[in-house]
């Protein structure tokens, strides 16, 4: 509510968000194994309500079927926010960067000084979400027509191969933003690093992510996605997840 002044350093962030052929690449590499796979499944919507099914896993897609390959350029569903800095570390690896988080079960650590690829600052995804240093001030990244740069519950069954079912769509379709970015309205949520609060009174102003000791219980998505109104897909809006939830319409986007 009350506007506040932040700066943030210079950064860079996906231009998409990560598909499930980059999700399958580490995967494969390394035979992780993410929550779902070691809990009891995610979330999809079924018979008129929200049920987590056993079994379900990134390599399906929001209606709880298992992807065709030709539908790997979608953006990666059933992760959760632990799942995300794990593929962070793996490929800060492969690319010779210092990973940027220490992970012991549970519990993750996170160094700023490291080079590595990390999930977005709250701040950081806000800065981009809005256009940047060229934003123009949209209600939504990139325009004040939803429908012109997101997948959300008004569009996300038109024109696919599920029929009247609402499903994400292939990264990169709608029009991008300010900054190039695509999808950051809409499609999927997306893990941001920091913990959550009801409010940002006490939030670092210097962009860095607002992040408790210990760990809060609840990590912050933002964007919104497929499944859901235009209200809670605003640049602004804001939501909140356990970091082991897993749901078919939450994914990530990196940054380093």
């Amino acid at each position: 509510k009350a506007v506040r002044s932040v700066t943030v350093s210079d950064f860079y962030i996906g231009r998409f968000e990560v598909t499930v052929e980059a999700f399958s690449e580490f995967g494969q590499a390394t035979d992780y194994r993410t929550d779902a796979e070691k809990g009891d499944g995610s979330y999809i919507y079924e018979n008129g309500s929200w049920t987590k099914k056993a079994g379900i896993n990134w390599r399906h897609d929001a209606t709880g079927k298992r992807r065709p390959s030709s539908e790997y350029n979608h953006p990666v569903l059933h992760v959760s926010w632990n799942d995300a800095v794990a593929y962070c570390n793996w490929l800060s690896q492969q690319h010779r960067y210092e990973p940027v988080y220490t992970i012991n079960g549970d519990q993750v650590t996170a160094n700023w000084d490291a080079d590595g690829y990390r999930l977005p600052t709250e701040a950081e995804w806000g800065y981009a979400a809005r256009g940047g240093s060229q934003s123009r001030g949209f209600l939504y990244s990139g325009s004040n027509n939803i429908d012109e740069v997101a997948w959300y519950s008004g569009n996300a069954k038109q024109g696919n191969t599920h029929g009247e079912q609402k499903t994400t769509r292939p990264v990169g379709q709608k029009k991008a933003n300010e900054l190039g970015l695509y999808d950051m309205t809409g499609n999927v949520w997306e893990w941001c690093e920091d913990d959550w609060h009801d409010d940002y009174n006490g939030a670092p102003r210097d962009g860095r992510a607002w992040v408790d000791s210990p760990r809060a219980s609840y990590r912050v998505p933002r964007g919104g996605g497929w499944a859901y109104a235009p209200q809670d897909c605003r640049a602004a809006y804001r939501h909140f997840y356990r970091p082991a939830a897993r749901r078919n319409y939450v994914g990530f986007r990196l940054a380093l």
